[in-house]
């Protein structure tokens, strides 16, 4: 095991439970209970935390609630990430709660993923939609996208990395993810490709960091446990994110000199730090476990 900073787990489950009681049905959207599920899962996976009942539980129980008694979420599921609605079906499943919306939901994602997959040659497909047929595939749907081909990804075929924007950027550190089958068989990368992307990728990572574009940075950091490049810059990208992570057990700072807004503040649990948190603790849960990538968890899909 590595000896740096880990993250605080209890911590952070703590303020998630808080804020999940004292939340606002009235603002607190689809979107913020399926983050608030996804973190809870985290801190219950990845920090070992055994609570009766669970709050991931309770979360998605609340979700089926209002899908049952309210139908409420259907038209909010449209404007929410695909990727976290099908990570919180996954959870769903795992956790033996049907919500019929989402089920509904990703019949529908399924046969988009279908139709595309049919009529878009195969280097023009979108790599975020291997992504989703990934995990779909784990879901027990038939499989739809087979791995990406790791010559998808050779020094002929890298672009000048430098010169991408973070679009570009997250495009390529999805491809690495895919091609490594999320850090399982880094191998499947030329090593001069994998040399290459140990010099150019952490200079990036840490402009993000000092940008404060967390999301990105963690993005990159996670790319490099992929790769396997776990040296210096690797140790020092997980401590800056531990040492995100506030004395209530949230991870993010505001910028104290920034004129936030009144609303802003009053919600900055909800809009800025629960989606901080969220994307600190999956990349932590990854980088400093034995568990490995999320995208891999066996319990995700199958339950206990």
């Amino acid at each position: 095991m590595t000896t740096f900073p880990t993250p605080r787990w209890e911590e952070a489950y703590s303020w998630l439970n808080v804020l999940w009681k004292s939340r606002d049905q009235r603002t607190f959207t689809l979107e913020n209970s399926l983050q608030a599920l996804l973190t809870a899962f985290l801190c219950e996976w990845y920090g070992e935390l055994h609570r009766e009942p669970p709050l991931s539980m309770l979360i998605a129980e609340e979700i089926k609630s209002r899908d049952d008694h309210q139908g409420t979420i259907v038209s909010e599921l449209q404007d929410v990430d695909p990727l976290l609605v099908v990570l919180a079906s996954a959870i769903c499943k795992g956790r033996g709660i049907q919500i019929k919306s989402v089920n509904n939901y990703l019949e529908a994602l399924y046969a988009d993923l279908k139709g595309i997959v049919a009529e878009t040659p195969l280097g023009n497909i979108p790599i975020r939609l291997y992504i989703l047929g990934h995990i779909l595939e784990k879901l027990s749907l038939p499989e739809v996208l087979s791995g990406i081909p790791k010559d998808f990804l050779t020094m002929n075929s890298l672009p000048e990395i430098y010169r991408l924007d973070h679009e570009k950027i997250q495009e390529l550190c999805d491809k690495i993810a895919i091609i490594t089958r999320y850090g399982e068989e880094p191998q499947r990368i030329e090593r001069d490709v994998v040399h290459l992307l140990h010099e150019v990728l952490p200079p990036i990572m840490f402009a993000c960091f000092r940008e404060y574009n967390i999301d990105m940075g963690a993005h990159i950091l996670k790319t490099l446990n992929y790769l396997g490049v776990q040296g210096r810059a690797w140790e020092e990208g997980v401590a800056f994110l531990v040492f995100q992570q506030r004395s209530t057990g949230a991870f993010g700072y505001l910028n104290p000199l920034a004129k936030e807004s009144a609303e802003l503040y009053l919600d900055r649990d909800v809009r800025f730090f629960l989606p901080m948190t969220l994307v600190s603790l999956w990349t932590l849960g990854e980088c400093t476990t034995q568990k490995g990538a999320l995208l891999n968890t066996p319990w995700l899909y199958k339950g206990e």
